[in-house]
């Protein structure tokens, strides 16, 4: 569901999109000076810049420490819609996937929950482990014009067998220790330095 919130919320929200001008987008000043102007109280993180037809997205943080996205046309610099991040429906659907809502003690919840279903998958694994090579494409089809008891076993061995894989990739989530291994398993050992996006401006600390 989280994967496809921009789909959805372009179907659902006309502030995300704005008619195309043939001229350039103002600049992240005035814009920040908008955004302060109708919310004194909000300091500015970042302003990001998307395609032509979007709206400018500026993230700001107020007195209480709330996060907002403010949505402004990047021609014309007028606010087109505010929202608190704590209420934004798919942010709350990551946020209860990762975390229960409950922080740090939720992010543990989860990792150890996700630790322990691995551990039973891998007893799994074994069972579904095949004894010859030319089994192996058996475990890893669901063979449906079989019984359905096969059905009914095939869905249980194959998808589990996927779950496994996808389990393994969620734990990072919750231990940095295990996301630091996989990337330098993916990276063959190597160390790239972070991305730099072009469209973000972040303005200066006074």
């Amino acid at each position: 569901m989280f994967c496809f919130q921009d789909e959805v919320k372009d179907a659902l929200f006309d502030y995300r999109k704005v008619e195309v001008v043939q001229q350039q987008f103002i600049k992240p000043s005035k814009i920040i000076h908008q955004v302060q102007d109708q919310n004194p109280k909000h300091v500015v993180l970042r302003v990001m810049y998307m395609d032509k037809d979007r709206s400018t997205v500026v993230m700001t943080m107020d007195d209480k420490k709330e996060s907002y996205f403010i949505y402004v046309n990047p021609y014309l610099g007028k606010i087109l819609h505010q929202e608190n991040m704590k209420q934004d429906f798919f942010l709350v659907i990551q946020y209860i996937h990762m975390n229960l809502l409950l922080d740090d003690i939720g992010k543990n919840i989860i990792g150890f929950s996700t630790v322990i279903f691995i551990i039973i998958m891998r007893s799994g694994l074994i069972l579904w482990w095949p004894k010859k090579r030319k089994q192996a494409k058996n475990g890893l089809t669901i063979k449906y014009k079989a019984k359905w008891k096969r059905i009914n076993y095939d869905l249980h061995n194959v998808l589990g067998f996927y779950a496994f894989i996808v389990a393994l990739s969620g734990i990072a989530f919750s231990f940095k220790a295990v996301r630091n291994s996989y990337t330098q398993i993916v990276n063959l050992g190597k160390f790239f330095p972070n991305e730099e996006k072009g469209y973000v401006y972040q303005p200066k600390k006074c």
